[in-house]
């Protein structure tokens, strides 16, 4: 598990180059992964419950 200061710089990065590049193209991922290396990890939590049962709907 990544610590949530991980969690938070993954979803800041995350969030600010579409403004720049809206598709999630190698670029985005190259992009993302020199700011924030271990980005997976930090996706891959939010992807965990609790967080990703609260987010599907029924």
């Amino acid at each position: 598990m990544t610590s949530l200061k991980d969690v938070l710089e993954y979803v800041a990065v995350y969030e600010i180059p579409p403004f720049i590049e809206p598709t999630h193209g190698e670029w985005f991922v190259e992009l993302i992964g020199r700011h924030h290396p271990a980005w997976n990890e930090a996706a891959a939590d939010l992807n965990e419950p609790p967080l990703a049962s609260a987010m599907r709907t029924e």
